[in-house]
């Protein structure tokens, strides 16, 4: 989870400032930072958090899945491998 993610350029040629360093930073995003992540990469984007964070890891190419867990109903996610 702390392994450097590979940065991608927007088409300004620019790396979004939100754009997580690794995983970690990634998992700790809030809602409204992923949201605003995807739509900076013109990805769309939906309500749901853990949608937004599983469509910008396969995005980046990342072979995770978030998945709610019990825990989401206070803000938890778990983590699933693929």
């Amino acid at each position: 989870m702390t392994d450097a993610l590979h940065k991608l350029l927007l088409p300004s040629g620019m790396v979004s400032a939100d754009f997580p360093d690794n995983l970690g930073e990634l998992f700790a995003m809030d809602g409204p930072q992923a949201k605003r992540l995807l739509e900076e990469y013109g990805i769309d984007a939906s309500e749901s958090r853990e949608k937004n964070l599983n469509r910008f890891m396969q995005f980046i190419g990342v072979s995770y899945q978030m998945v709610p867990s019990q825990a989401s109903s206070i803000g938890g996610s778990s983590i699933a491998g693929i």
